[in-house]
């Protein structure tokens, strides 16, 4: 139970992350200002391929405990 309520809590701060991301690059290329995503948008990819390996191996060691 609180794994989904936590994948889909986080599901929902990564989708505002990315609105205000965008938002924010959008204003930057109108105003020549851009400049590309560093390490962060790397530490939030490598976070969410880590949560959701875990994820999948949770549901797989419980699949076989269980049935």
């Amino acid at each position: 139970m609180w794994m989904g309520a936590t994948s889909i809590l986080l599901g929902v701060l990564l989708v505002v992350a990315g609105l205000f991301r965008y938002r924010k690059t959008r204003d930057r290329l109108e105003h020549g200002m851009f400049e590309p995503a560093g390490f962060v948008l790397d530490l939030v990819t490598a976070l969410t391929v880590l949560f959701g390996l875990v994820m999948a191996g949770y549901l797989i060691y419980i699949e076989q405990s269980v049935g």
